[in-house]
């Protein structure tokens, strides 16, 4: 075990390397207009461009947590900087939209060995107190590459090119080899045996099925064979996957969790978050360059408005949680978000004053439970199930992600579609924002497939509000139960 200023050189090599991942996120999300422009490619290979890396990350998340204890964190863990950092080059020579699709999609498990076993790394080389605040460099790292991501990727966009933010993220990896060399710990888990290949294959596939099924169902329609056949697969798998967990000594994900009540409203939070937060990355940057022709630089610096109270008020929550409940702070929160998208879905084009003021509200309500839902995702469990909370807890969380942002987009083209019929599958393209060709090719006017947009945009907030706000009433009742607490810290 060792002091924080003994393995500084540790902690700043995996923060450095946990920082490109959500850059490398939130600049594909702005990138995808000018790849269009520049590479072309139809809807469904500029959707997996995001959707492919955040779903695969979800997917091997589980596994590489799993791989981690049993082969070697330190192993694990430059197996995914090393992958990571290759595959960042080579996206940014990439030359056609099907290339990023795929190589975005083969960058995911890296970056799932990165997040996996670089913070069991950290746990396993400090102690108590310098761990504390080695893990607590982690959250830092992710909130400022989700802060910083936009506003440093439209700069460079502007600047030098959409490849340019790909080199990023390599000369980020290749800095946190030279820092770690040498510095980083082996460790393993004594207890850990054979890895569940089957359960971490059928959620794995699962979810791949359910996205998919999600992301085509715009051009096939959600009624069609291909989309009822991938949705049946997705939900026989999870059926498989749950029965085989109950049979496992270690099982990949210990379902008795679900048990407590609290446990369950902890998991509504990133659900939550999904819908207020995360889904605004894709959307937003999308309408606001392709649909209002905003700059990418332009784009990048609204968009810092709705991540920058990210980087502030999850630490004002922990230090209000000293006077109030948890729940109360989380679904306060979630009810200001909900608030803030109300007020998006009333801003009109343009108006981007009224759009800063939506995003930051927005920001400060997503912050408040933001900074608390980690810790009480392992808080309101016995403590030796507390590992095995935290693994289900992120697990949760990037699936609803990949799952949500998938979900997002086809729910925008159904919308789409409910306003203008004739558009077809076209629909799908429109929301990926190719307003230009789909008004051509259906000889439309600019302004009445312009309306159909932003009308879907509109009812898309209004939505994602209410069900906000249903979280936040769901957090309040069921993660304020004292019974539910009381249950917890007595077995």
């Amino acid at each position: 075990m060792e002091t924080l200023s003994q393995g500084w050189r540790m902690v700043a090599c995996v923060c450095i390397a946990l920082l490109a991942m959500p850059l490398c996120f939130s600049a594909g999300i702005l990138a995808v207009p000018v790849i269009r422009s520049d590479l072309g490619g139809g809807a469904m290979e500029l959707a997996w461009i995001t959707n492919g890396y955040i779903l695969m990350v979800s997917c091997t998340m589980l596994a590489a947590g799993t791989f981690a204890d049993g082969v070697g964190r330190k192993k694990t863990f430059l197996v995914g900087l090393v992958g990571f950092t290759v595959i960042s080059a080579l996206l940014a020579c990439a030359q056609s939209a099907m290339a990023l699709s795929v190589l975005r999609t083969i960058q995911g498990p890296f970056g799932a060995a990165l997040l996996a076993a670089g913070s069991a790394m950290l746990a396993s080389s400090f102690r108590a107190e310098a761990k504390k605040q080695a893990l607590s460099w982690i959250g830092t790292s992710f909130g400022v590459g989700l802060a910083l991501g936009p506003p440093v990727s439209g700069l460079l966009i502007d600047a030098f090119g959409w490849r340019s933010i790909f080199f990023l993220s390599a000369l980020l990896g290749l800095i946190a080899l030279v820092i770690g060399r040498g510095a980083l710990k082996e460790s393993k888990d004594p207890e850990s045996k054979r890895i569940d290949w089957g359960g971490i294959i059928t959620i794995c596939a699962s979810l791949i099925l359910m996205t998919w099924a999600v992301l085509q169902a715009p051009a096939t329609g959600w009624t069609s064979i291909s989309t009822l056949g991938f949705l049946t697969g997705a939900v026989v798998c999870l059926v498989i996957f749950v029965r085989g967990q109950r049979r496992q000594v270690r099982p990949v994900l210990d379902l008795s969790l679900f048990r407590y009540p609290a446990f369950l409203a902890v998991q509504a939070l990133p659900l939550a978050t999904t819908c207020c937060y995360v889904v605004l990355l894709l959307i937003l940057p999308i309408r606001l360059v392709a649909i209002e022709e905003v700059s990418p630089a332009g784009t990048g610096l609204i968009m810092f408005s709705l991540s920058l109270p990210l980087m502030i008020f999850p630490t004002i929550a922990v230090r209000l949680a000293r006077h109030f409940s948890p729940a109360a702070i989380s679904g306060f929160g979630l009810m200001i978000a909900s608030i803030g998208l109300v007020l998006l879905s009333l801003r009109q084009s343009g108006d981007m004053s009224g759009l800063i003021i939506s995003l930051l509200i927005i920001g400060i309500g997503t912050g408040l439970p933001w900074g608390l839902m980690d810790a009480l995702s392992v808080s309101v469990v016995p403590s030796s199930r507390a590992g095995m909370a935290s693994g289900v807890f992120n697990t949760i969380r990037l699936a609803s992600e990949s799952v949500g942002l998938a979900l997002a987009g086809s729910i925008l083209a159904l919308l789409i579609g409910f306003q203008l019929p004739s558009l077809g599958t076209a629909a799908f393209e429109l929301a990926q924002g190719n307003i230009g060709e789909v008004a051509t090719t259906g000889q439309l006017s600019h302004s009445l497939v312009y309306g159909a947009y932003v009308s879907a945009f509109e009812t898309l907030m209004q939505g994602l509000a209410a069900i906000t706000a249903v979280f936040a009433v769901l957090v309040m009742v069921f993660l304020g139960r004292p019974h539910a607490e009381v249950s917890c810290r007595t077995m």
